[in-house]
C-alpha cells in the first residue's frame, strides 16, 4: 500500500490514524466472534438442497446512514449470516424408499436402461452409482414437505 500512498491527497497522518482505529476495531470484533462464519455458510450452502440466502436479505441499494435501524439490521445480517439461512432438506432413514437392494434394482432398472442408452454406458453402471449415492435407496433426499425428491445422484437440477 505504500506505493499507492505516495502523492495521494487522501494520504495523511489523520487517514492513517483512522485506518488504524478501524483495523483495531475489526480485529477486536473478529476475535470476539471466533470466526467470520464463512465455513458455516459454506457447509449450509453445500448441503443437499443448495440453500442460499433469501433474496430479501441481500442488500441491493446500500444502507442510508440516516436510517439507524437499517444499519443495525445490516450489521446483524453481516455478523451472523448463517442464522438467516433456511435449513436444507434432510434424508430420512425412518421410511426408506426401497425395502431391499433387490427391490431397488427392480424398480430402477428400466430408468437405468433408458439413461445408460443416452449416456452410452451400461445400465449396471448407472444402477451402481445410484446405489452408492443412496445406500440402495435407503437415503433418498426428501423435499421440504417430506416427500421423496427422486434425486438418486444428489444432482441439483430443475425438474
Amino acid at each position: 500500500n505504500a506505493v499507492f500512498e505516495q502523492d495521494n491527497p487522501m494520504n495523511s497522518n489523520y487517514t492513517k490514524f483512522y485506518q488504524d482505529m478501524h483495523d483495531q476495531q475489526l480485529s477486536t470484533e473478529l476475535s470476539l466472534q471466533g470466526s467470520l462464519g464463512l465455513a458455516e455458510m459454506m457447509v449450509e450452502q453445500l448441503m443437499p438442497g443448495g440453500n442460499t440466502l433469501p433474496a430479501s436479505l441481500v442488500d441491493r441499494k446500500g444502507v442510508s446512514v440516516t436510517n439507524p435501524q437499517a444499519l443495525q439490521q445490516r450489521d446483524a445480517n453481516v455478523a451472523n449470516p448463517v442464522k438467516h439461512l433456511e435449513s436444507a432438506p434432510k434424508t430420512s432413514n425412518s421410511s426408506p424408499v426401497f425395502d431391499s437392494p433387490e427391490s431397488f434394482v427392480e424398480a430402477m432398472l428400466p430408468e437405468a436402461k433408458r439413461v445408460a442408452e443416452q449416456l452410452g454406458t451400461q445400465p449396471e453402471t448407472v444402477l451402481a452409482q445410484a446405489a452408492l449415492e443412496t445406500g440402495w435407496g435407503q437415503k433418498v433426499i426428501r423435499q421440504n414437505d417430506g416427500s421423496s425428491s427422486h434425486n438418486l445422484f444428489n444432482i441439483k437440477a430443475d425438474s
